[in-house]
């Protein structure tokens, strides 16, 4: 990523609200989408999350990436919570695009079983809540430390 790339990224972490809303919006590369998400406390907040998401230039694998960060139990629920928090809502948006294919690029790898010890990979394909557990991509991008 260029150093104007790395500072527009910078920017976007640093603000809050809409202006970092904002922000994300005018990210214009999937790579620069994906390094915020590298970067992202997800704890602040899933609307800067939703944003990337939902963004045209989000890439496949970071939209996988986002998607296994969150529990199992998460993962299968249809809960609402208040919208800089809902978790269910996020995670549906990021479950329809998945199922759509409806991503611009699937080149960043991101395999969710990597995450995954040998037990828990067998807990989870005996629940059957296996769905989005390929991997994607080939590219791999590592995370860019943007204080």
């Amino acid at each position: 990523m260029d150093e104007i790339s790395r500072q527009r990224v910078k920017r976007a972490l640093c603000l809050d609200g809409p202006e970092q809303l904002q922000a994300i919006e005018s990210l214009s590369s999937s790579e620069q989408l994906h390094q915020f998400l590298l970067n992202y406390n997800i704890n602040d907040g899933y609307l800067p999350v939703r944003a990337i998401v939902n963004h045209k230039a989000c890439d496949k694998g970071s939209a996988l990436y986002v998607y296994w960060q969150f529990p199992p139990e998460l993962r299968i629920t249809n809960e609402t919570a208040e919208p800089d928090y809902d978790a269910a809502g996020l995670l549906n948006d990021i479950r329809r695009r998945l199922d759509a294919d409806s991503f611009g690029s699937a080149e960043y790898y991101y395999d969710p079983s990597a995450e995954f010890t040998a037990v828990q990979l067998y807990k989870l394909r005996k629940s059957g809540n296996t769905a989005h557990l390929e991997s994607v991509g080939s590219r791999k991008l590592e995370r860019e430390w943007l204080p």
